[in-house]
């Protein structure tokens, strides 16, 4: 049903089974309404244009007569061209459909609407169609050239600062347990030079891999899946000389 107005309809009955995705499509040419149900005309005809701007609603939750029935179903996406699709074109996207069975969906009503707005890409992927879009390209990772700085620096007496040295690794890449990994001369060929103080992204932009998320729309080029995983962080230092009655290794190590 194409419902333009009171008393300016056009609808046709058509054949949904359930369990199914199909694509329904409306269609003006500039003289006649068309509509589609997977790829197949279904209705056609003409209807009053208003002088008013127009509000485009897929399964309004206010209908609009009582004689109408709510739409159960759930809806993967809803997009709006320029131009009136041929039959032919809406079959093939019929066709080429994505596959909607990894779309997380959420229901269509909250008991807090003002915090789940707020909470809008935590709980679930944020939805592609309202990211922001750019011609530009993400710009080029660049890497950081690493500065040479001693490990340990003092600060104080008794009091030295960890200034370099931290390397970093994602833990699922790792197959050791703390206690191997804490052993002096562990190898950490492997690692990533890290940046402390910093976080996990501090490092991997810093080591080339992903842009400045700060610049443009950088940071729809870094993954998600960066969050759910745990990463390790490892520095080993020679203990200094006057620390050594203290401390009866000359090494030390933290994770």
């Amino acid at each position: 049903m194409l419902w333009m107005g009171k008393d300016n309809i056009l609808s046709a009955p058509a054949a949904l089974a359930p369990g199914r995705w199909h694509l329904l499509a409306a269609t003006f040419n500039g003289d006649e309404f068309r509509i589609y149900s997977d790829g197949a005309e279904v209705a056609s005809g003409k209807l009053d244009l208003g002088s008013v701007t127009a509000v485009l609603e897929m399964a309004p939750p206010s209908l609009p007569s009582a004689d109408w029935r709510h739409f159960g179903g759930s809806i993967a996406s809803l997009t709006l061209v320029h131009r009136a699709l041929s039959s032919d074109e809406l079959k093939q996207i019929c066709q080429k459909s994505e596959d909607f069975s990894i779309i997380l969906f959420e229901e269509g009503s909250k008991p807090w609407p003002v915090q789940t707005r707020g909470q809008a890409g935590y709980r679930a992927p944020q939805d592609r169609a309202t990211m922001p879009r750019s011609n530009a390209p993400f710009s080029r990772p660049l890497a950081k050239p690493l500065q040479t700085r001693e490990v340990l620096e003092a600060n104080g007496e008794g009091q030295w600062t960890l200034a370099a040295g931290w390397t970093m690794i994602p833990a699922p890449k790792l197959n050791a347990d703390g206690q191997a990994i804490s052993q002096p001369s562990f190898n950490t060929r492997d690692w990533m030079s890290a940046t402390v103080p910093g976080t996990v992204l501090t490092t991997m932009i810093d080591g080339g891999i992903y842009p400045d998320p700060d610049y443009g729309l950088n940071n729809l080029a870094i993954p998600e899946t960066l969050n759910k995983q745990d990463y390790w962080y490892r520095v080993e230092f020679h203990a200094p000389k006057s620390a050594r009655q203290k401390c009866p290794r000359e090494w030390g190590h933290l994770l």
